[in-house]
């Protein structure tokens, strides 16, 4: 995690312009609220964070209890979409088969057979060009 400070990025008359601008401008979504005892915290993350877990953007809001026009939106670091998380869908080459298949109106124990006899096909005919 980076140890960048938290850097001011604006300031606000009321937390809905608050949220509304950082929703628009940075792409994020709430995260978390935190009431303190002179103000309530509003955190947001970028909101692809599923879809890269490694971008540690982040953006607050501070909403003080005694002054609410006054509204802080901070920021901590930059968005990172270089690595995707791992998925579990099947590559698309066997999800394109499953969905020819399924066209086709083969059963699921017929799927399964066809798979497993094209998988056997692929790595025969690998082993004979490696030869």
């Amino acid at each position: 995690m980076s140890s960048k400070q938290w850097t001011l990025l604006y300031t606000a008359q009321s937390y809905e312009e608050a949220k509304d601008l950082a929703k628009s401008h940075f792409n994020v979504c709430q995260n978390r609220r935190s009431d303190l005892n002179d103000q309530t915290k509003y955190s947001f993350k970028g909101s692809k964070y599923r879809k890269y877990p490694l971008c540690r953007f982040q953006i607050k809001i501070i909403v003080p209890d005694n002054n609410m026009n006054f509204i802080t939106i901070m920021s901590k670091t930059e968005h990172e979409q270089n690595e995707r998380n791992p998925t579990t869908r099947l590559p698309s080459p066997v999800y394109e088969s499953i969905s020819n298949y399924v066209k086709g109106g083969l059963s699921q124990p017929q799927i399964k057979a066809s798979l497993i006899i094209n998988s056997v096909i692929e790595y025969l005919f690998f082993v004979i060009i490696s030869q």
